[in-house]
């Protein structure tokens, strides 16, 4: 899902995801089913109504594990 090549253009969090998908510089979306509401929803709906890629995990935690951070994520991206 996320490859060595992405490494370098993935970003975490709600704020940074925010931007970069309201900048039109998203490739990917990756979002975890279990992320709060708030999060979630307008992330996707941006994200859709830009035709950008959405990937769900099932956890935050799972997400954290994939980004090689030490915390659950609630969402990142992978930039242009």
């Amino acid at each position: 899902m996320i490859t060595d090549s992405d490494r370098s253009r993935l970003q975490t969090g709600f704020k940074q995801a925010t931007r970069a998908v309201n900048l039109g510089k998203v490739q990917k979306l990756i979002i975890a089913l279990d992320s709060d509401d708030k999060v979630r929803e307008p992330l996707v709906s941006a994200a859709g109504e830009k035709g950008i890629e959405i990937v769900t995990v099932p956890t935050m935690e799972e997400l954290g594990k994939l980004c090689e951070i030490e915390v659950g994520a609630s969402c990142a991206v992978i930039l242009k």
